[in-house]
């Protein structure tokens, strides 16, 4: 017997015993859940101010989501690889990619398992034939929460600004194209935190899981993990002008000036991040005066570097030198984002 639960059940809330509010409940649903008198219920109050009613005991399993994609000849593997990449941040756990031909073409293959391995986090090949390939996300949202890969991938770019700056003192080739491989991994850790905000906004149930408790800064966090993963990209980009350099000649005190003004981006970007995970609308107003000041003592700095001789006559130092302000404008809008977030610290309603 199908019981059917009507999509807008009206109740009247009445009162009992002088104190306590009491609502029935559809005896639909009591049938469905296998409930009877006595049973026992949780109340959860969602974020809305909603109360979700569960049967005591119940635990919330999310389904499992497959997305089957066909793909056709005329499929390059960087269209597969982009299915691939939509499917996974849209929160599917299962993701099958099947040929019309009888084999998936080799260059194809090599392109999957190359995402799979490099971009996305707890992703495993379950099958593959010659024409099918069977992917499965195998981590929970409680799994790794949002401020864990936050720390996670915010280290790894400090990481490599450092590494990077190092390596262009010492002319360390090796340390920048170590410096080029780590962006692989920051991309993933990108791609794991917008599945999670994705599944949130869609899904308000699941803010606590991933440590998030109001579903309107999903949008922020968003900016903030494109900020994250442009500033690993800038690192990217120093690092290979880095490798281009062979033929200038370096000038130390030049050089002394540009790492100076690179560590204050990295001190602004740690803070930023800082501020992020603290929830602290001081510390993120800090972190912008503090860059304010750091910025009027090294335009001075930038404009004699800029105007020598040294920079003119190696360009690749000029990009370098683009590519390390943009990681400074990128801690001050982190920085923003968190003074966005958390302005009910300073501001009453009334």
């Amino acid at each position: 017997m199908k019981h059917k639960i009507n999509d807008n059940t009206i109740r009247r809330i009445q009162l009992t015993g002088g104190s306590s509010y009491i609502v029935s409940l559809p005896k639909e649903w009591i049938y469905k859940q296998n409930l009877k008198k006595g049973s026992l219920v949780n109340l959860v109050q969602i974020e809305d101010s909603s109360l979700c009613i569960k049967p005591e005991g119940f635990d919330l399993v999310h389904p499992l989501k497959k997305a089957i994609i066909k793909i056709f000849s005329i499929d390059s593997p960087e269209r597969v690889v982009r299915y691939l990449i939509s499917s996974y941040i849209q929160g599917y756990n299962i993701i099958q990619i099947k040929s019309d031909e009888p084999r998936i073409d080799t260059d194809t293959k090599i392109a999957i398992k190359d995402i799979v391995r490099k971009k996305f986090v707890g992703t495993e090949i379950l099958s593959e034939t010659a024409n099918e390939i069977t992917l499965q996300v195998l981590l929970s949202y409680k799994d790794l929460s949002i401020n864990d890969v936050l720390i996670r991938m915010s280290s790894m770019v400090t990481s490599m600004h450092k590494d990077i700056n190092q390596a262009i003192r010492t002319g360390d080739t090796l340390v920048a194209k170590e410096v080029i491989n780590m962006d692989d991994e920051v991309d993933r850790f990108s791609f794991y935190l917008i599945r999670l905000l994705t599944q949130a906004t869609k899904n308000p149930k699941n803010l606590a899981e991933i440590g998030l408790d109001n579903s309107s800064n999903c949008l922020n966090y968003r900016i903030i993990v494109k900020a994250i993963e442009r500033t690993a990209d800038h690192a990217v980009n120093i690092a290979k002008n880095q490798l281009e350099m062979k033929n200038c000649i370096f000038d130390q005190e030049i050089l002394r000036n540009l790492n100076s003004i690179s560590e204050s981006a990295i001190e602004i970007f740690d803070a930023a991040i800082k501020a992020v995970i603290n929830k602290n609308y001081d510390e993120a107003e800090n972190v912008l005066n503090v860059a304010k000041a750091i910025r009027k003592n090294s335009d001075e700095t930038l404009l004699n570097l800029n105007q020598s001789e040294f920079v003119k006559n190696c360009p690749q130092l000029s990009l370098i030198l683009e590519s390390t302000i943009r990681t400074y404008e990128y801690g001050k809008d982190i920085a923003e984002m968190v003074l966005n977030m958390n302005i009910n610290d300073v501001v009453y309603e009334n």
